[in-house]
């Protein structure tokens, strides 16, 4: 009962505690800032269901035309440096690039997990565009994907999706600097991934100096409840580091099935994603918890009655 009524009061305070991800909510979520705009389909002119470089141009083009995009103008929330620029008294310098480096430069790791604490692994991103932050900050807010070559331990990704992601955390970032990233290992190729996954969550850790809050967060609350794992990656775009970053997984994932916690029926569930809100994730929380603590009672029940 202790550990029941101690999830349930974890997942309350991770879907109100603002996350380095952006905005409001666990890594994956983020308080609502404009629903994402659908323009794939609009742009997409040889029907791949993905933009190339011309049909993207083109969607750039026309974005640009328009006087706002959504409650914060254009290139998503905030545009490119957000209407509200840095948080009170956080007078910044300009930005500066960082060093070179090549795959070559790097440790590689051959067995460790993907999100092992006692790892630093390098992610390697290389665009087609010299301007591709302008590229991804335009396409911000939108379902356009610009895919990166991706290199880890020597891994070469081809073809893997990129966007910026965040609300808030997008619009106290200006140009130029860290920006939380996704990338989708399977955006063309369906059966690529990276240790086994998918996607990645590349969280610049906005308003945490400490870069501890996610990562220590969800370590303890994965010592009651199915939560996400997490941990530390450097960061080097077209040969640029741009420094260290979270990988965090996302909070929208089956994370009942992949942690194999809970009931069978239960571990294909999903958690929702908090949208400004408690009341979603401790819903969700407060039902799977329950039934899971019914399950097995009602086990031990079973049990009890064949040992008479």
């Amino acid at each position: 009962m202790y550990k029941l009524l101690t999830g349930i009061a974890m997942v309350a305070s991770l879907a109100v505690a603002q996350f380095p991800g952006g905005g409001f909510g666990p890594p994956g979520g983020g308080m609502m800032m404009g629903k994402e705009r659908k323009i794939v389909k609009t742009y997409d002119k040889d029907g791949d269901k993905r933009l190339d470089a011309a049909e993207r141009q083109a969607a750039r083009e026309a974005l640009a035309k328009e006087p706002q995009r959504g409650p914060f103008g254009p290139g998503g929330p905030g545009g490119r440096r957000g209407p509200f620029g840095p948080p009170p008294g956080a007078e910044r310098k300009p930005p500066t690039a960082g060093p070179q480096v090549k795959p070559a430069d790097v440790k590689n790791y051959r067995n460790e997990p993907v999100y092992d604490l006692g790892v630093l692994r390098t992610f390697f991103l290389e665009f087609e565009n010299p301007e591709w932050e302008k590229e991804l900050a335009e396409l911000n807010n939108t379902d356009v994907e610009v895919p990166a070559k991706v290199t880890v331990d020597g891994k070469v990704c081809p073809d893997v999706g990129v966007h910026f992601r965040g609300n808030m955390s997008f619009m106290f970032a200006g140009e130029g600097r860290n920006r939380p990233l996704n990338l989708s290992f399977d955006f063309v190729n369906k059966d690529q991934r990276l240790g086994g996954y998918r996607t990645f969550n590349v969280l610049h850790s906005n308003q945490d100096p400490t870069y501890l809050r996610t990562i220590s967060y969800l370590q303890t609350a994965r010592e009651y409840l199915p939560a996400p794992k997490a941990n530390y990656v450097r960061v080097v775009i077209n040969g640029e580091v741009w420094g260290i970053y979270v990988s965090a997984r996302s909070n929208s994932i089956r994370i009942l099935r992949v942690t194999n916690l809970g009931p069978p029926k239960a571990r294909g569930g999903r958690c929702p994603v908090a949208r400004g809100g408690a009341a979603d994730s401790t819903i969700w929380a407060t039902k799977w918890m329950s039934t899971r603590a019914s399950t097995r009672s009602n086990q031990r029940t079973t049990q009890s009655r064949g040992a008479r």
